[in-house]
């Protein structure tokens, strides 16, 4: 999992989501890792910034050190609970899904296939000729992008299968590859 190179803190209320601050932690990651006091610290003071009245939940990453800094301000705040952030907790679960060695495999053709139309200049032309709305191109940022990836691959099925019945993906000299 790549670490992030900036803690953003936001506060939200019935009235809205507000940015407070962010945390550059890049130089902090040339030297000292980002540790539980570093990361407590910051929230730590975020709530005293907010007011400790108002602060009824934090909800962060779930990664080990967010998950004991989490503890570390519920026994701190005993009327403040810790949540790990849903969006991370399924981010983790789709990368596990795509380890199993069938979705692997379904990945990795379809990278392939996406990779072929878009980097052939001659196919992406009859690609676009087929239908114009593109394929999504694959991040490695998110894993959830994969499943993108997917469901754009099943709404353009069709338009895939015309293009290479087409006369003009038979007269393309390398069309057999």
């Amino acid at each position: 999992m790549k670490q992030q190179n900036i803690i953003k803190i936001l506060v939200s209320s019935c009235r809205g989501t507000i940015f407070l601050r962010s945390i550059d932690t890049f130089i902090k990651l040339l030297g000292t890792p980002i540790t539980i006091d570093y990361i407590h610290g910051h929230i730590r003071q975020a709530i005293m910034d907010v007011g400790l009245i108002n602060v009824v939940q934090v909800v962060t990453d779930n990664v080990s050190n967010c998950k004991f800094m989490g503890s570390m301000i519920t026994k701190e705040f005993p009327h403040t609970v810790w949540n790990p952030c849903a969006t991370h907790c399924l981010d983790i679960m789709v990368e596990d899904i795509g380890k199993l060695n069938w979705v692997k495999e379904v990945f990795d053709m379809a990278r392939r296939l996406v990779k072929f139309v878009t980097k052939k200049l001659k196919v992406l032309a009859m690609y676009r000729i087929a239908k114009d709305f593109g394929l999504v191109k694959f991040s490695s940022i998110h894993f959830a992008t994969m499943f993108l990836v997917l469901e754009q691959l099943v709404k353009v099925h069709k338009t895939l299968g015309q293009m290479v019945v087409s006369n003009a993906w038979f007269e393309w000299t390398n069309s057999r590859t």
